[in-house]
């Protein structure tokens, strides 16, 4: 008897837990979906001008697409931008929720841009809405945006419904030439908290494309603690990866007597051995072995050939070793060691690293580097040499 009470009981208790439904649930016409968003200097002293781009969920009660307030905000069929301005996120968050009628909801977020006047002032106070904030991904891209962030999410786009989804596939797909960094929420809280690592975030524009407005990359902005103090470009950021291992493909010019290739990086990996010096100091030796193959050529000459290969593997080491200093040089000239020599030397020299942490600037600017390429041939494609006749 007791038995079949108990069952009962378990019974009954199953199926309340069935029917009791979500307590927390939200329908998708009451939530304000944020794609993007951009944070620039307020017209005010300590304000912040926050931007959300929201996509605009279909609905019974929705208004009809482009019906956005224009007060409020603008945008197209498929999103609006809405602007406000105030001193914490937080509070703008909550004061664009009468604007929108909408609860603003941001664990679809892909992008947060900072306009470049907010990064130089500091991006410390940006950031803590978005890292203390359960719903809020820490994989969310972060960037920099030459003159403002607003203007970003005012972009025309040709495949993508939304400039923010397409400014976050542009970092998606920046494996491809390896020379815009693609920098998470995640890994600038990282960088900030080591003390001695400077971030880079890729650092982007509005360029006028035939009289749309496009995004177009720059580079990277390089940060000190939180606040940008300059930036380097394309050349000198990919020389930067090639440092943090982060290089994957991309191709660069190797010009020959009578011809020039685009030579691809097939595959790439780096390795940075950190020493100290009978004198004090630090010296590090990067090296770097790397695939590259013929992408196209110029020109009738077979740089293909035997005698060939080796002087496009020589232009190619010659290249990078060219990209890595040029990087370096630059990191030196802003006193950041974007590359985490101070990160790696307090986990290998702790006892060193005490020496030197108060002067680390100083060290870092003053160390020895050593660049070491070594390439290997991968292929010239389905063609063995241009499309010429054969020489007799």
């Amino acid at each position: 008897m007791k038995h079949r009470i108990y069952r009962f009981l378990f019974a009954a208790l199953i199926l309340a837990l069935l029917l009791a439904g979500c307590y927390d649930r939200r329908e998708l016409n009451t939530l304000g979906f944020v794609m993007g968003v951009a944070i620039d200097k307020g017209e005010n002293k300590d304000e912040i001008e926050l931007s959300l781009q929201m996509a605009k969920v279909t609905g019974s009660d929705q208004s009809e697409p482009g019906s956005g307030s224009k007060e409020s905000g603008t945008g197209g069929d498929s999103y609006i931008n809405v602007s406000a301005s105030g001193e914490s996120i937080n509070q703008i968050v909550r004061d664009m929720e009468y604007k929108v009628s909408r609860r603003i909801y941001v664990p679809h977020n892909q992008v947060v841009v900072f306009g470049e006047d907010m990064a130089r002032q500091g991006i410390r106070d940006g950031m803590d809405f978005f890292a203390r904030a359960p719903e809020a991904r820490a994989t969310v891209y972060v960037l920099v945006a030459k003159g403002k962030a607003a203007d970003i999410l005012e972009a025309d786009t040709v495949f993508e419904k939304m400039p923010s989804s397409d400014l976050k596939k542009i970092i998606d797909e920046q494996d491809i030439t390896s020379t815009v960094p693609q920098t998470t929420l995640y890994d600038i809280m990282n960088d900030i908290l080591s003390r001695s690592k400077a971030p880079i975030l890729p650092y982007i524009e509005i360029i006028d494309d035939k009289g749309s407005k496009r995004i177009n990359c720059l580079g990277s902005a390089v940060f000190k603690n939180d606040k940008m103090i300059g930036h380097m470009d394309l050349q000198q950021t990919r020389g930067t990866l090639y440092v943090l291992d982060k290089v994957q493909t991309g191709t660069m010019t190797v010009k020959f007597k009578d011809a020039a290739a685009a030579a691809e990086i097939r595959q790439s990996k780096s390795k940075v051995k950190l020493s100290l010096k009978k004198d004090g100091g630090v010296k590090a030796e990067i090296q770097v072995r790397q695939t590259v193959g013929i992408g196209d050529q110029k020109g009738t000459l077979n740089i293909a050939n035997a005698e060939n290969i080796p002087v496009l593997l020589k232009e190619s080491e010659k290249t990078v070793k060219e990209e890595i200093m040029a990087a370096i040089d630059k990191a030196k000239e802003l006193g950041a060691d974007v590359f985490g020599f101070g990160k790696s030397i307090y986990r290998k020299y702790p006892r060193k690293w005490k020496e030197i942490e108060e002067n680390w600037e100083e060290v870092f600017r003053e160390m020895e580097t050593v660049v070491k390429v070594k390439s290997k041939a991968d292929g010239s494609g389905r063609i063995m040499r241009p499309i010429a006749p054969a020489v007799q």
